[in-house]
């Protein structure tokens, strides 16, 4: 499992490329956009934390170069500039409260049918 943090900002300019506020998530935010497209079979669990989310993305293999190999193609698809259409944080699969009592039985069976295990 690999957590991102920060994928749900809260306005545009804590979504900027470059910095020019003391809150500040960047970007980052634009992965969970790339993982869909190109590596769709990763489960990505988006979770409403405080102050600006986190994305737990699930059924990794380390053998799998996609993402490196078409990286520059990435880039050229999910790097905008600015200003950054900042992600709805009514995309969570959780929100903070729920998360606390883990995931729910059918969500950990769709994260072991995605992973193949």
């Amino acid at each position: 499992m690999v957590a991102f943090d920060d994928v749900f900002p809260r306005d545009i300019d804590e979504a900027a490329r470059e910095r020019h506020t003391d809150a500040w998530t960047g970007d980052v935010f634009r992965i969970q956009f790339a993982l869909e497209a190109y590596r769709p079979d990763l489960a990505q669990i988006r979770v409403d934390t405080e102050p600006t989310g986190t994305l737990l993305v699930v059924g990794l293999d380390p053998a799998n170069r996609l993402l490196v190999d078409e990286l520059d193609d990435i880039v050229e698809a999910f790097v905008m500039p600015d200003p950054q259409e900042v992600a709805a944080r009514d995309s969570a699969s959780y929100d903070s409260d729920s998360a606390r009592s883990g995931p729910r039985a059918d969500d950990l069976d769709e994260l072991r049918r995605r992973s193949g295990r």
